[in-house]
């Protein structure tokens, strides 16, 4: 029995001396379709712009990405929807501007912001643009601020959604201007832009991309931007820091991922979207519909949230908006 002890023994101390057979590998991520979550309706600039990141992603990944569009409560619904997720990078949320306005409209989230998801990438900002329905004499923002003071309580305006940054953008004009004008909630940009056509609403400040169109056909009016200057898609309209100084109000994009996600993932994914972002052929259609790209690191993100929460406070404080 002695021999057989001792060639065990000399396998083993082979196995010692030049490692074991390293175990195989597992299949790379991703090896299946991932899912992303957005938090606003067909046809509206979020899910316009996440479908033309999505469909680079797609060629990259050689995976199908799928977007879920869910709706509804401000982006309350699709944010929890993503913080009860799976955390293995197949379930991805879009989130945007009303993501750091929530936790100062509501009493009570069922969620954590920024404990329950974790910060991948900035993808982009894009100015909103403050236009009005023909029937509003006003030709220029001053002529607006005018016609509003001259008509207290007797406008009204429209948004995307309670909180969202069409919401908060034009609650932040109301308080710096000095006028009265009353909100009018949609669901989606573009619900909100088929309504100003239509004369339902007479004033709308949101996003150039579902706007565009109407603006073109002279259907609607266009007046100022949002931005901190005036941009390259319509160097012609003044910003609304021209007329009050230090005013911004940039709508912005982003991606999380559940909050236990393994790095690795929230890395791969954030290298992949800055990526696609880079891209020549996405940098020019982003461009064009007004996108600012951005393309950050998880952290980054993380800061500017965060910015974005303490900025968003103040104006909710100073609006008056009580918490519902």
């Amino acid at each position: 029995m002695k021999k057989p002890v001792s060639m065990l023994l000399s396998v083993l101390a082979v196995l010692f001396l030049f490692g074991a057979p390293a175990p195989a590998e597992g299949p790379k991520y991703p090896v299946k379709p991932i899912t992303i979550i957005v938090p606003a309706p067909p046809g509206g600039t979020a899910d316009i712009s996440m479908r033309i990141i999505a469909h680079k992603l797609n060629e990259n990944l050689k995976q199908q990405i799928v977007i879920d569009n869910r709706p509804g409560a401000g982006g309350i619904i699709a944010t929890q929807l993503a913080t009860k997720a799976a955390a293995d990078g197949y379930t991805l949320f879009m989130n945007y501007t009303s993501h750091a306005i929530n936790p100062y409209l509501y009493k009570k989230l069922p969620y954590d912001g920024l404990k329950d998801l974790t910060p991948v990438t900035l993808l982009g900002r894009t100015p909103l643009v403050l236009v009005v329905h023909p029937s509003i004499p006003a030709k220029t923002l001053p002529e607006l601020i005018a016609y509003a003071k001259s008509h207290p309580g007797k406008m009204n305006y429209g948004s995307a959604a309670i909180g969202g940054a069409s919401h908060l953008g034009m609650e932040y004009l109301k308080l710096k201007a000095g006028i009265d004008i009353i909100h009018v909630p949609y669901k989606g940009g573009a619900a909100a832009a088929a309504e100003i056509v239509s004369g339902q609403i007479q004033v709308l400040c949101d996003s150039l991309l579902p706007l565009q169109p109407h603006i073109k056909a002279g259907k609607v009016r266009p007046l100022a931007v949002t931005s901190a200057k005036r941009t390259e898609v319509s160097p012609d309209l003044p910003a609304i820091a021209e007329t009050i100084p230090n005013f911004e109000s940039s709508a912005w994009f982003g991606i999380m991922a559940p909050a236990a996600t393994p790095k690795d993932v929230v890395a791969k994914i954030n290298a992949e979207l800055i990526k696609v972002l880079r891209s020549p052929e996405i940098k020019a259609k982003l461009t064009k519909q007004g996108f600012d790209i951005a393309g950050t690191t998880p952290d980054e993100f993380l800061t500017f949230i965060k910015s974005e929460m303490d900025k968003w406070s103040k104006v909710v404080q100073a609006a008056g908006i009580k918490p519902e």
